[in-house]
């Protein structure tokens, strides 16, 4: 992304991640934080998990997506899409 497209698209969405934007997320960011913590815990019984896999990168995809309204579902199609 050049400097001037980043610009423009840093105006755009800078105000979705605002303070009182996010203040207003945080009981939402924990419950999807919450909702990984319980898949990754029940889809390891040896008690061994992948913890960037299933936690760390999801994490703010999810959050972005809900935060843009992209169903959560596209946030792992969104991480796999290559830069132009």
């Amino acid at each position: 992304m050049t400097g001037e497209h980043h610009e423009r698209v840093r105006r755009v969405v800078l105000p979705l991640f605002g303070r009182g934007r996010l203040e207003f997320m945080r009981p939402r960011i924990r419950a999807i934080a919450q909702e990984l913590i319980d898949a990754m815990t029940d889809a390891a019984p040896d008690r061994t998990a992948d913890l960037v896999a299933a936690y760390v990168e999801p994490l703010p995809l999810r959050v972005l997506c809900e935060t843009i309204g992209l169903p959560h579902q596209d946030a792992t199609a969104t991480s796999r899409t290559p830069s132009p």
